[in-house]
């Protein structure tokens, strides 16, 4: 299931870095300090209350997707979707929580790594006559590795030893039949549920074991161009 998370999360990069080479382009230097305060001001909610308005938004009789579907005609007044108790629906509810996932903190990362490209880089592209595209294939996104491979490597920790999020969204069995059940959420119900010391620990050990393989793998073929 960890899998599946890690998956999406990648798929989730990939806005954060056009958010933050759109802003860079766009936007002025009086300008780009007001837009990074406003990147800044959502870190600022708790992560709990972040987690606690999606769970409402899955909310079956009053949540607002349901609400959004009768709107458009899409559901019958008294239909239900049970988002997060269906089998079948309860993984991608999870995976499309915090859409458009333009987290603050890779923007400004992203965007931190742009703002140290050399201005004479981009003008030498503009002589060759480069659109674009080609300057964000060939000159933004080497140049912003670093960055990518920082993240990545976050992303990951972050991802496999997570379960806050699942437990606040289907509780500590990990949904139907458990099938959204990671395993931080596995070693907090063994350990701390059931009593499970032992198991707990053993599971948290695998855990560190897999984060410590994923970052090796990452820092070997995750390359960054000096």
């Amino acid at each position: 299931m960890a899998g599946i998370f890690i998956a999406s999360n990648l798929f989730k990069m990939i806005l954060p870095i056009i958010a933050a080479v759109v802003l860079h382009h766009i936007i002025s230097d009086r300008a780009g300090y007001a837009y990074r305060i406003m990147f800044v001001i959502p870190m600022v909610v708790p992560a709990m209350v972040f987690f606690l308005m999606w769970k409402y938004f899955y909310e079956p009789n009053a949540g607002v997707l349901n609400e959004v579907l009768r709107s458009a005609g899409l559901l019958e007044s008294t239909e239900i979707i049970q988002w997060l108790s269906s089998e079948v629906l309860v993984i991608p509810s999870l995976v499309f929580a915090g859409f458009p996932w333009v987290g603050a903190f890779g923007v400004l990362i992203y965007l931190a790594g742009l703002q140290n490209i050399p201005e004479d880089i981009y003008e030498a592209a503009e002589i060759d006559g480069a659109g674009a595209f080609r300057i964000f294939r060939t000159i933004e996104l080497p140049l912003i590795m670093t960055q990518i491979r920082i993240t990545l490597v976050l992303m990951m920790i972050r991802t496999v030893q997570q379960w806050q999020n699942v437990y606040l969204f289907v509780g500590e069995s990990g949904g139907p039949n458990g099938v959204a059940t990671v395993p931080g959420l596995l070693v907090f119900r063994e350990a701390f549920s059931r009593g499970y010391f032992g198991y707990g620990c053993a599971v948290g050990f695998l855990l560190f074991l897999v984060t410590l393989i994923l970052t090796f793998f990452n820092n070997k073929f995750v390359r960054t161009k000096k």
